[in-house]
């Protein structure tokens, strides 16, 4: 079967994962997309791939107007039938209009960023694009609480947290070992959040000589300069730049003891999501160290994997590294290591069942 798949950013390492995900299952896949300028490390390898346009930062409405005329094209020129898969709420409305047949997924809340009475308008909507989907993937639960479905009450929802991709389950993974010298903390990805995450980078390179922080990835010209700043000026702090996702992760990984996920939670859309590094951070026996008040923090806490703080100011940062203990990091990973890899890895069974089943129909 051949499903067209509509993505809003070609080197987006989840998106590569999930397609690949569907070749490797046997389905024929081509890719329609656009280009961003970020993480260009991360590329298709092996499947169909057009680039239909460069997305930019710009206002909305000239963004969704090129959407428009871009992700038009294509569905036109495509059969009448064809199974499409779309990423975020712009293409998923495009489809709708066209009345195309849509697989839906929703990684990110974007009207949850929007004032009243406009998110409400746009929730309702998407409600609306749901209910129109085959199906609709969601990586958080805390997601669908958002949009006010009760448990159980839309059949549309399969839950895919962002786990790892199917080719982990052949990866040995590491031995719980936590660095018995200095506590390494790493922040893996777009580097952003400069009142949590770059806040605690500064306060380990001006307190704390005994630790170090590495970024690794990249992000905007503003938070690249923050960022070799702060490796400049402090020993212990260090940028390695780009990486390759999956295959660089176990340099990655290997080269700290705590994954820093501590992003800034006065965004709704922090507060409900489910990062990819939580399910990275168990694979490689890492703690994590996340915001309080999110629905991450929640899981982490009722886990024991990691941390739950406010890391928003530097009183509670140093509260919190002057208290750290080997010990406990310790106990934390040997938590992790106890956690089935299979119990870490994205299962398709559902969506498989429910395309297969469509194609029979």
């Amino acid at each position: 079967m051949r499903i067209v798949f509509l993505i809003g950013s070609i080197s987006d390492s989840h998106i590569i994962k999930r397609v690949k995900a569907f070749a490797d299952a046997g389905f024929s896949v081509d890719v329609y997309g656009f280009q961003r300028g970020v993480n260009t490390a991360n590329q298709f390898e092996g499947i169909p791939l057009t680039i239909i346009g460069e997305m930019e930062d710009q206002h909305y409405l000239s963004r969704l107007k090129m959407e428009w005329k871009a992700v038009s094209n294509v569905i036109k020129s495509q059969p009448k039938g064809t199974l499409f898969y779309v990423w975020g709420f712009d293409l998923a409305l495009i489809c709708k209009i066209h009345k195309c047949t849509y697989i839906y997924e929703i990684s990110d809340m974007v009207h949850s960023k929007l004032r009243w009475p406009l998110n409400k308008v746009l929730r309702g909507i998407d409600k609306r694009l749901i209910a129109g989907s085959e199906a609709t993937l969601i990586t958080s639960e805390g997601f669908i609480e958002y949009l006010g479905y009760a448990n159980g009450e839309n059949s549309k929802f399969i839950l895919m947290p962002n786990k790892l991709s199917e080719s982990f389950i052949r990866i040995q993974r590491p031995n719980a070992v936590i660095s018995s010298g200095k506590v390494r903390f790493g922040f893996v990805g777009y580097y952003r959040y400069p009142n949590t995450v770059m806040r605690l980078a500064r306060v380990i390179g001006e307190s704390y000589p005994n630790m170090e922080f590495h970024f690794w990835g990249t992000g905007p010209e503003a938070m690249l300069e923050i960022v070799n700043d702060m490796a400049n000026k402090y020993k212990n702090v260090f940028e390695h730049g780009r990486f390759k996702n999956p295959d660089d992760l176990d340099r990655v990984y290997s080269s700290f003891d705590v994954v820093a996920c501590n992003y800034d939670a006065t965004g709704p859309n922090e507060r409900i999501a489910e990062p990819n590094k939580l399910y990275e951070a168990l694979f490689y026996n890492k703690p994590i160290l996340v915001s309080l008040n999110t629905f991450l923090g929640t899981k982490v806490e009722r886990m024991g994997v990691g941390y739950v703080i406010d890391t928003s100011n530097d009183e509670n940062l140093k509260e919190f590294l002057g208290n750290l203990n080997y010990d406990e990091l310790k106990q934390k990973a040997e938590i992790e290591k106890q956690i089935p890899s299979k119990e870490l890895i994205e299962d398709y069974t559902e969506v498989w069942k429910i395309i297969r089943n469509g194609e029979k129909n």
